[in-house]
């Protein structure tokens, strides 16, 4: 199907509540099944996308007690759901640095501000894929002691310790 015809399809509100349910019925699979970054991906498209009220409400709920979950404790599961995900080895791959892919990661980025010990470092990622590829390859639970250890990446993207502490959402 062509993208034109997707997007006439889409505009029709049965289409994007059928759309909307299967995504959260396979989130709430992918959830049962412990694949927590796919049930969250699917999750926040329902949100943000399917303009269905209903549907909307409650995948919204799930994404903000994950928000709700990162502003109270500091931590943040994504970066680790994406990490024990296959699609975290797949974005790996393609690049050089993390396997057989020819991609530079190096080049994906610019470092705009470099860290200091008294201030963090900038960094511009310039396609979507480079952030999948910075969790993938990098350490990103960068701690403070950087500019002191020189031993860690000096960013704080993501900053994550028990994929599981967020309970389930769909209770």
């Amino acid at each position: 199907m062509n993208r034109h015809l997707l997007e006439q399809l889409f505009e029709w509100s049965a289409i994007r509540w059928l759309a909307a349910a299967g995504y959260l019925a396979r989130g709430a699979f992918w959830w049962a099944l412990g694949r927590r970054y796919r049930a969250f991906s699917d999750l926040c498209w329902v949100a943000r996308a399917s303009r269905t009220p209903f549907l909307q409400a409650r995948a919204e709920r799930v994404v903000l007690r994950v928000i709700e979950h990162i502003r109270r404790t500091g931590h943040n599961p994504i970066a680790d759901w994406y990490r024990a995900d296959r699609a975290s080895a797949a974005c790996a791959n393609i690049y050089k640095q993390g396997g057989r892919g020819s991609a530079d990661l190096l080049r994906d980025l610019i470092v705009l501000r470099a860290a200091t010990k008294d201030e963090k470092g900038v960094v511009l990622l310039k396609y979507v894929r480079t952030f999948h590829a910075i969790v993938a390859l990098l350490d990103v639970d960068a701690h403070d002691d950087f500019a002191d250890t020189q031993r860690e990446l000096p960013i704080h993207l993501i900053v994550g310790r028990d994929a599981d502490s967020v309970g389930s959402p769909f209770r």
